[in-house]
C-alpha cells in the first residue's frame, strides 16, 4: 500500500473511533422564584454532576450527552411552547426530557412527548390525572415522586375511616407556598376528589378561605367541632390543611 493511501486509511479509521452518538437531554425547570425546590438554581448542579459521573465511568461509550437547558418560567403557555421549540431545533430527536416538574406544564408537554416517543422523567406529576391516563395520553411519562392521590388514599384509607371520621374542613391557603404556582390548588382537589370516590355522601366537607384567627376560633372551635351548637365534645372531627406545610389536627 503506498504511504499516502497508508495515511489517510489509519487516519479515517482513528477519526472514525472517535465519532460518538449524540445523547440530546432537555432540562425544564423555572429559573425563578429561585427557592423553588426543583428551580434551575438548585437541580442544575445535580445534574451536571451526573453527567460527569456518567462520563467518569463510562457508563455510555462512544456517547456525547449535549444538555438543554429550558427556563418553563412556571408558565402553561411558556413551558410548553419552548418544548415545541426545542423539538424543532433537534429536528424531533430528543433521547429524554428531564421535567418539567409544575404540573400545569407538564401536563401538555407530557401529552404531547409521546408523539416523538420521547421520555419524561420528573419529580412532578402529582396531580392524580397523571396516574389514571398514564396509559392513555402519558406513555413515555415516569414519575418519581408521591403524587396527592397517595396522601388523599392515606388520609381517607388509613386515618379516617380508623377513627369513623366522616366531617372534614379543607381550609385553603392560597399563598403560593408551595413547590410550584397552584401547587395547593391541586393538592386540595385531589383530597375532595377522593372523598367523594372513596366515601361518597358520607362526607361532608367545606372549603375555607384562610382568616386564621376567625377559622380557628368560630368556625373550627364553635361550627364545626359542634360544641356550641349542641354537639358532642367528642365528636370525631378532622381538620386538614392541604397546603405547603399540612397540619392534620
Amino acid at each position: 500500500m503506498p504511504p499516502v493511501l497508508w495515511v489517510l486509511v489509519t487516519a479515517g479509521v482513528f477519526v472514525a473511533a472517535e465519532v460518538r452518538t449524540s445523547l440530546r437531554m432537555i432540562a425544564m425547570a423555572p429559573a425563578f422564584p429561585r427557592g423553588r425546590m426543583f428551580s434551575l438554581t438548585k437541580i442544575m448542579p445535580a445534574i451536571n454532576l451526573g453527567i460527569e459521573e456518567v462520563e467518569r465511568r463510562g457508563v455510555l461509550p462512544n456517547h456525547r450527552i449535549n444538555l438543554t437547558v429550558v427556563d418553563t418560567e412556571e408558565s402553561a403557555i411558556v413551558g410548553p411552547v419552548r418544548f415545541f421549540n426545542v423539538i424543532h431545533q433537534q429536528g424531533g430527536k430528543i433521547n429524554l426530557f428531564l421535567g418539567p416538574v409544575e404540573d400545569y406544564t407538564l401536563s401538555p408537554v407530557g401529552g404531547y412527548a409521546p408523539y416523538w416517543n420521547a421520555p419524561i422523567l420528573t419529580p412532578g406529576g402529582f396531580s392524580h390525572d397523571f396516574k389514571e391516563k398514564r396509559q392513555v395520553e402519558y406513555k413515555t411519562l415516569t414519575r418519581i415522586g408521591p403524587g396527592f392521590d397517595s396522601a388523599a388514599r392515606f388520609l381517607v384509607d388509613e386515618v379516617m375511616k380508623m377513627h369513623h371520621w366522616k366531617r372534614v374542613s379543607l381550609i385553603y391557603d392560597s399563598d403560593d407556598r408551595g413547590l410550584f404556582n397552584g401547587y395547593d390548588y391541586l393538592l386540595g382537589s385531589a383530597f375532595i376528589n377522593y372523598f367523594k370516590k372513596s366515601l361518597g355522601s358520607e362526607v361532608k366537607f367545606e372549603i375555607l378561605t384562610p382568616k386564621y384567627a376567625d377559622i380557628l376560633m368560630d368556625t373550627v372551635g364553635n361550627k364545626f367541632s359542634g360544641i356550641t351548637t349542641g354537639g358532642n365534645r367528642n365528636s370525631p372531627v378532622l381538620l386538614a390543611f392541604p397546603c405547603h406545610s399540612a397540619v392534620l389536627l
